[in-house]
């Protein structure tokens, strides 16, 4: 199981800095993730070397991810933290989402009937087309927040 949260960063030493990353925890431990995590997509290969053997990508050695210029210093407060991570899900969302031909369901911000979706990484929100954008999903995250464990 991984479990989704805000957590202090600790120095060298072990002590608590009194900055806080939103995390994946699991068995393995705890890294940051979204924007705090001090990785990105290869901007050359686009993430696609680790899965092509007919390329090779120089900047990333075909890992797919190279580590940040700038990376997230941490944040004063874990609801920092998790509203950093709260738009890293805005910023990666789709938004074409549609449910099966025979069915409905009503918009999470205005309540008209709908088969579109917006879809944030495992999670959906039912949206309708004037809704199913940034600002509605947004709107739609505030209003129904789901905890983020998979």
């Amino acid at each position: 199981m991984e479990i989704y949260q805000a957590l202090e960063l600790m120095d060298e030493n072990g002590k608590p800095t009194g900055l806080y990353h939103y995390t994946c925890s699991n068995s393995r431990g705890a890294h940051p993730v979204g924007h705090c995590s001090p990785w990105e997509t290869c901007p050359e290969c686009k993430g696609q070397s680790w899965m092509r053997s007919d390329f090779t990508c120089e900047k990333c050695g075909n890992k797919g991810v190279v580590r940040k210029e700038n990376p997230c210093p941490g944040h004063a407060t874990s609801a920092e933290a998790e509203e950093h991570f709260r738009q890293y899900q805005l910023d990666h969302a789709r938004f074409d989402g549609q449910m099966r031909a025979n069915e409905q369901r009503k918009c999470e911000v205005c309540g008209t009937w709908t088969q579109g979706v917006a879809i944030v990484g495992d999670d959906s929100h039912d949206l309708c087309d004037a809704h199913r954008n940034r600002e509605g999903l947004d709107r739609a995250m505030k209003a129904s927040p789901k905890p983020v464990a998979r």
